[in-house]
């Protein structure tokens, strides 16, 4: 009896360690799929962000100071801002703040970027 005992202590050992490597492995994937993710939305909050700092210059271009100070675009999942302010003899600074909830872990992403305007030298 304490032969079959012996050997099945090795087996559930055996077991254990199969099924901590399977887990280590799926944890690993997981782990890679999230940072994947994670990068492609950093990379398209990067993208937005210049696009929104561009659609705030064309405003002061055509628009008013008021007309141009808050802007707020929803796109995709991506809520973004654009806040003008602090305009003083020809310089202003520009905030952009863009949020998205991430797919995999429900936990909200954010990005932020400041640029300052002179707007002698708007392109």
């Amino acid at each position: 009896m304490h032969s079959k005992g012996f050997y099945s202590f090795y087996v559930f050992i055996l077991i254990m360690f199969i099924g901590m490597a399977i887990i280590g492995y799926f944890s690993r994937i997981g782990r890679m799929s999230e940072d994947r993710a994670h990068n492609h939305i950093l990379l398209q909050m990067e993208i937005l962000s210049s696009n929104l700092f561009d659609l705030g210059k064309k405003c002061l271009k055509q628009y008013s100071f008021k007309q141009c100070q808050n802007l707020k675009l929803d796109w995709k999942g991506y809520s973004a801002y654009l806040l003008i302010d602090g305009c003083q003899e020809e310089i202003c600074i520009a905030d952009v703040w863009i949020e998205k909830i991430s797919p995999l872990s429900s936990l909200p992403l954010r990005y932020t970027k400041r640029e300052i305007w002179n707007l002698k030298n708007l392109k």
